[in-house]
Parts: C-alpha cells; sequence; structure tokens
C-alpha cells in the first residue's frame, strides 16, 4: 500500500501492544505513523553499509533519550513491528525474514539501551551544569 497506511498500522500496532505508554505520545497518529516509517526506512536502508546503519541507529537511540527505554518496553515494541510487518507481507514473509526481522529490531532496541545506560546520565549532568 502506500507510506501513510504502513505508518498507521505500525503505529496502531505499537499503541494497542502498549496501553501503558499511550501517555508517552502527544504526536498526532499520522505525523508519528511516518516518523515511523521514515525511522524504519532508513535503518533498513542502511543494512548493507555496517557504518551507515550504526550512525542512523545511533542517531535514534540519542533522539529518544528523553524517553523511559527499558528492555521490557523495547521487547513490546519489537514484537508488535514484528507482528504487525508479517502480517501485512503474509506468505511473502518467510522464517528467515522474520527471524532477520527480529534480530534488526533486538539491533535497535539495545542500542537504545546501550546509549540510555551510558551516555543519559552523562549529558543529563551536562544539561544541569549549563
Amino acid at each position: 500500500e502506500s507510506p501513510e497506511a504502513a505508518g498507521e498500522a505500525l503505529y496502531a500496532a505499537i499503541y494497542d501492544a502498549a496501553p501503558n505508554l499511550q501517555s508517552m505520545y502527544k504526536t498526532p497518529r499520522a505525523i508519528m505513523g511516518m516518523r515511523y516509517v521514515r525511522a524504519f526506512s532508513g535503518v533498513f536502508a542502511n543494512l548493507h553499509d555496517p557504518r551507515a546503519l550504526k550512525a542512523s541507529i545511533e542517531a535514534l537511540s540519542f533522539a529518544h533519550l528523553g524517553r523511559e527505554v527499558t528492555a521490557p518496553r523495547v521487547a513490546i515494541f519489537r514484537d508488535a513491528v514484528v507482528d504487525t510487518i508479517i502480517a501485512e507481507v503474509g506468505a511473502q514473509c518467510t522464517s528467515t525474514g522474520a527471524e532477520t526481522l527480529r534480530v534488526v529490531m533486538n539491533y535497535i532496541g539495545g542500542a537504545f539501551l546501550y546509549v540510555r545506560t551510558n551516555y543519559g546520565g552523562r549529558l543529563k549532568i551536562l544539561s544541569c551544569s549549563w
């Protein structure tokens, strides 16, 4: 379908999978859906280039420092995204494709957690001291 429809499907899946996170969503649904599509498109476009992939995921990670990213929330988000993509792609999605998607989503989530753990406190100190 369209990027807008993909964004809407991703937003709905994530929003419905994590009711406790719904209060964090302040951005309109259509805009947030397109942000998901843009972020995932950037990551998937860079899968062939490890340096570019790392840079794009680091940028996403730092952009989410203000969010309470935890391992359980990463798992909820990952499962919602993977399940939605598998449902949308249907029979064209092989078990290898589904597992690869899970691995990529785990990599993204792990990067978010790493950046939050290793840089979040430092950046908070810098912002308070300036």
